[in-house]
């Protein structure tokens, strides 16, 4: 089962601290890279500066973890910047932000035959990936010469209508006549 959030923490300490009093693993993300003043950050991530100064950090807005799953990235913490890149400053303790990602899955809709309908799928998402716990609603227009008969995959039943809540990748396939 995948979490619905996983992050990557970056440790910042002031530079009187000792070098190893904050050492500790920060990525759990596999292959995700933070990016510090524009370097690559590497495992464990700790950045020396003086209180007061500031350093900018990028990390990926979206990363695949499977076929179908990728994590998106939700917020930072403590703080409440909305943005994959925040500008952040350095004070006289050791501080820990996090940047917390929420898992989204991929929605595949399929006719078959391929060329017999057209989908209707609420809300639109532009790459077919949605949120965990988004309700997903999806109605089938069969073209000309085509009648619906029924739903297989992860929708099932003889309306031509129906609903899924995303907690997984989720495959729906339309059967034509």
């Amino acid at each position: 089962m995948i979490d619905n959030y996983d992050y990557v923490s970056l440790i910042f300490r002031p530079a009187h601290v000792h070098p190893l009093e904050h050492l500790r693993p920060i990525l759990r993300i596999r292959s995700t890279r933070a990016r510090v003043d524009g370097k690559d950050c590497v495992t464990p991530c700790i950045v020396d500066k003086s209180s007061g100064s500031q350093v900018d950090v990028k990390i990926p807005q979206s990363v695949a973890v499977v076929d179908g799953v990728r994590y998106d990235f939700d917020s930072w913490q403590p703080v409440t910047a909305g943005a994959a890149s925040v500008t952040l400053t350095f004070t006289s303790a050791a501080q820990t932000y996090t940047a917390r990602y929420k898992a989204s899955f991929k929605l595949t809709a399929i006719a078959d035959p391929a060329d017999g309908a057209t989908f209707a799928i609420r809300p639109d998402s532009p790459d077919g990936y949605y949120l965990t716990g988004t309700q997903v609603s999806l109605a089938v227009t069969p073209k000309t010469g085509y009648k619906f008969r029924q739903w297989d995959g992860d929708l099932y039943g003889t309306t031509p209508s129906g609903s899924l809540t995303m907690d997984s990748p989720k495959v729906v396939a339309a059967r034509l006549d």
